[in-house]
């Protein structure tokens, strides 16, 4: 929550591609690094680590290489899939 003690409005930003792009472009018109930082929202670290890598942050995410939720049907899945298989209309 925006306002709760011990938290900056740089802590709660989500950082998206406007973000740095716009970031990019003061820095392309030769602003500095700090103010081009403020005025987007973004803390000078994580602004240096996007004007040196040239990746969006969009790009910068990988795939997740796990579930991040236990299959609700990974026990009855068998008997669902037989179920479908004998009767392959929908019946309402």
């Amino acid at each position: 929550m925006v306002g709760s003690p011990g938290t900056s409005i740089y802590e709660q930003t989500i950082i998206t591609d406007g973000n740095v792009l716009e970031m990019l472009r003061m820095l392309a018109k030769g602003k500095a690094l700090a103010g081009s930082a403020r005025m987007t929202k973004v803390t000078e670290t994580i602004a240096r680590k996007y004007r040196d890598d040239a990746r969006l942050s969009s790009q910068r995410k990988l795939p997740r290489q796990h579930r991040t939720q236990r299959d609700p049907f990974a026990e009855v899945w068998q008997q669902v899939q037989a179920r479908l298989e004998a009767e392959p209309q929908p019946v309402a």
